[in-house]
């Protein structure tokens, strides 16, 4: 990983989980991805722009994203994709964002070290 490559990178609060750092051009290459962060499920999305946003899943898997609004889950169930947060177009699921922000990887690993890293 080269010192100036861009990550997307993700703390969980009040937790020792190591704080998860995702290169950027890993992301644009699986625009709909699953991770863990300490013991929370995310799914991270990234359209087209190569902008990213990180909810907790609750449990729930997604297999589709238009890289737009909608996004399907392995029910089948759609929910559409905002700012805040994902909402089930059933109005039965309610999903939110996630604190992240984008970095150099050399900037965020001194400033967290014990970064786990995915590139």
């Amino acid at each position: 990983m080269l010192n100036k490559a861009e990550v997307f990178a993700l703390l969980e609060a009040g937790t020792d989980a190591a704080p998860l750092a995702i290169s950027s051009a890993f992301l644009q290459q699986h625009p709909l991805y699953h991770e863990t962060l300490g013991a929370t499920d995310i799914v991270i999305l990234t359209d087209a722009s190569g902008a990213h946003r990180a909810y907790a899943t609750e449990g729930i898997e997604f297999r589709e994203w238009n890289g737009d609004s909608r996004l399907l889950d392995t029910t089948g169930r759609a929910w559409t994709v905002a700012e805040a947060d994902l909402e089930s177009s059933d109005g039965q699921g309610h999903l939110n964002r996630l604190p992240a922000h984008r970095a150099f990887w050399f900037g965020w690993y001194s400033a967290y070290p014990q970064t786990r890293l995915v590139y």
